[in-house]
């Protein structure tokens, strides 16, 4: 028996055992227990080390190729046939519905990751991928806009990539995108990204943010996740989620605060964040880079929310509702803010 036939019969003896297992399921309830394990100052802790990045707060186990072969081996779960065949829709006509509201910031979803944000008067795209095919995997649900339908809006846009998964940094898509287009990505990426096309690219770290016309803000934060990709070994580059920040954000936050407490019963309940998101995300506005300066941020903003010094305490006893809710952390966001702008502009640091 030849070595073809040995490498067959194995497969064939994995396949048979794979099948007679249960299939692979997340726990998500073990999930969300880790999760509220961890500390929120992991959040803020280095993230490279020796070639490779990692979460500093849930490191991702991995299995290897025998965990893969048995997960892709094993029996599916059960689907029923609408399951099977439902395919998410999106909206239909999007570059004439944009012509139509020239004026108007929204969202739109595009197809899988990528989605378009006009945001007063500019144009934000996320991991934007127009292609057939994620390198193999063949999309199910054409994008609402393709490429050349892009350009003709407008021929400079922002665009934020995630992460270097073949689903999300698509090298066509790249390619494809209008000549005067800027592209952020996260720390290992530029000079691939670049050499895709000559594009003004900007590598960025977990909370480093870049200022932008007409007040808006984008914000470099961590996510939970890995990298790999051919010519790129695992985690050699990093990942990473993110935030652009306008008024819209804080009228958000309002609204989710409102809808948050009112279906919970209680007023500022611990599950909403959105409120302390906001208020940091203004300490740090137009602070120095550096983990130094992030780290006085969070604790600076951390007492002030916490101690609730005069006037923050009136206006959270007075003010109610979503704003309520927003504001004292927003005043706590700026008393911070003042403090490191006037560390920096005394040079104490």
């Amino acid at each position: 028996m030849n070595l073809r036939r040995y490498i067959l019969l194995l497969l064939f003896i994995i396949s048979l055992s794979s099948c007679k297992g249960n299939p692979v399921y997340f726990n998500e309830a073990q999930w969300r227990r880790d999760v509220e394990k961890q500390s929120i100052e992991k959040l803020y802790a280095p993230h490279f080390k020796d070639g490779t990045y990692f979460n500093p707060w849930m490191p991702i186990e991995r299995g290897g190729s025998w965990e893969f072969l048995k997960w892709r081996l094993s029996r599916k779960a059960r689907y029923t046939d609408e399951e099977r065949t439902f395919k998410a829709t999106v909206v239909s006509h999007l570059s004439h519905r944009i012509r139509a509201l020239p004026d108007v910031d929204f969202i739109s979803w595009v197809g899988h990751g990528t989605f378009l944000i006009p945001i007063r008067g500019q144009y934000w795209l996320t991991d934007p991928i127009f292609s057939k095919r994620a390198f193999i995997p063949k999309r199910v649900t054409p994008p609402a806009i393709n490429a050349d339908e892009l350009k003709e809006l407008t021929d400079s846009v922002n665009v934020i990539i995630s992460h270097n998964h073949y689903d999300h940094l698509d090298v066509k898509s790249i390619r494809s995108l209008p000549d005067k287009s800027r592209i952020f990505v996260p720390r290992g990426l530029k000079e691939y990204v670049a050499s895709i096309h000559q594009y003004d690219v900007r590598e960025l770290d977990w909370w480093e943010s870049v200022d932008f016309k007409a007040d808006v803000k984008l914000v470099c934060l961590p996510a939970q996740h890995w990298s790999r990709r051919i010519g790129q070994g695992v985690n050699s580059t990093l990942w990473a989620s993110y935030v652009l920040i306008t008024a819209l954000l804080f009228a958000l936050g309002i609204w989710v605060c409102a809808y948050t407490a009112n279906k919970l019963g209680v007023h500022d309940h611990p599950s909403i964040v959105i409120d302390e998101i906001v208020g940091f995300l203004i300490t740090m506005a137009a602070v120095p880079a550096g983990w130094l300066w992030i780290v006085i941020g969070f604790v600076l903003f951390r007492l002030f929310d916490a101690l609730k010094p005069w006037p923050i305490s009136w206006f959270d006893r007075v003010v109610t509702g979503g704003f309520g809710i927003m504001l004292d952390d927003v005043i706590a966001g700026l008393f911070s803010l003042a403090i490191l702008h006037g560390l920096n502009y005394f040079q104490i640091l």
